[in-house]
């Protein structure tokens, strides 16, 4: 009984150095990517510099691409059937001119984010990583400050 209020009373568990986020998802609120709804509206969020097929799977009728922009990388699965669609497998954000990501930013010390998460009942894992069943979210740094942020997605 002990055990069981204790666990439900947990809001996040640390695994290895990785911190558990039950309401973590890459492209939901508050911490995920705030991306548009469409594929057409995501090539289109900035100056696209590349965009190549990496993978088509002709029986799921999906293809797997890269996007890149600057400062911006994406990897995404598309749908012959539906165009419009997309899941997002990874985004690396590496300049902070991009805001697409929750509430965090490029360039920003370490205790700003960490301060951001408090204000959301969590923190960061020693890896410098959080995420769920629905994705993670990882930060470089260098010297205190965010260089880069990564998000590898769940897509079923």
């Amino acid at each position: 009984m002990v055990v069981l209020l204790a666990s439900v009373s947990c809001r996040h568990a640390v695994a290895g150095d990785s911190l558990y986020v039950p309401q973590f998802g890459c492209q939901s609120e508050p911490f995920g990517l705030r991306l548009p709804s469409s594929y057409l509206a995501l090539k289109n969020i900035g100056s696209l510099k590349r965009e190549q097929s990496i993978e088509v799977d002709g029986r799921a009728r999906t293809e797997r691409k890269l996007l890149e922009f600057d400062g911006l990388e994406f990897v995404v699965y598309t749908f012959q059937d539906k165009p419009t669609r997309y899941l997002v497998v990874t985004a690396v954000i590496t300049k902070p001119t991009w805001k697409i990501s929750g509430p965090f930013r490029v360039g920003e010390s370490l205790e700003a984010v960490r301060a951001s998460l408090k204000g959301y009942g969590t923190t960061l894992g020693n890896d410098l990583s959080l995420g769920s069943e629905g994705g993670r979210i990882n930060f470089s740094e260098e010297a205190g400050r965010v260089r880069k942020i990564s998000y590898d997605c769940y897509t079923g």
